[in-house]
């Protein structure tokens, strides 16, 4: 019976400790996983000029690519939906979005990750025949892995710039 009772123990014990190393083990691989996503490196992307940006009415504290939507990625969907609901960017309150707006279209039509990655290849490919430099704000490409965390503290992070931008009738303001 003694036998039967340390069995029973030792095979408790040991479950409790499998179970709890491959609970634990989870977290570091989410952990090790999330570390993996690609930073941004300061000085990577060559910003626009300041005086460049002027025209976008907020305190830009994000590079180019996070306000617009390429046409590249609309036709991902039937064009006239795009245009209904990601027409121009326009905010005349001069609040910045909360949300990247290329993310905010990937959820809105629900559009896998292939299909993006795809799109950004042939939009490399694009730019590329068209001699623009996607080291260059203006023409850098999206992120996939970045974008598809679908975890604005990251995205924003990622795309942030360097030397936030306020525009001059946002300074009068001030």
């Amino acid at each position: 019976m003694n036998k039967i009772i340390a069995f029973l123990t030792i095979l408790v014990l040991t479950l409790a400790l499998v179970s709890c190393s491959a609970s634990q083990g989870t977290s570091e691989a989410e952990t090790i996983e999330n570390s993996l996503l690609p930073a941004y490196v300061p000085g990577s992307i060559k910003l626009t000029p300041i005086e460049y940006l002027d025209e976008y009415p907020f305190k830009v504290t994000k590079r180019e690519i996070y306000y617009s939507i390429s046409s590249v990625f609309e036709e991902l969907v039937y064009p006239d939906a795009a245009d209904e609901v990601f027409g121009d960017y326009k905010n005349p309150d001069g609040i910045e979005p909360i949300e990247m707006r290329l993310v905010t279209f990937l959820k809105h039509f629900n559009i896998p990750k292939e299909d993006f990655i795809k799109a950004t290849e042939r939009l490399k490919e694009i730019r590329l025949k068209n001699d623009m430099d996607i080291g260059h704000e203006e023409y850098e490409l999206p992120n996939a892995d970045i974008i598809y965390t679908f975890d604005n503290e990251v995205i924003d992070a990622y795309y942030r710039r360097e030397n936030p931008v306020v525009p001059d009738w946002l300074k009068e303001g001030e």
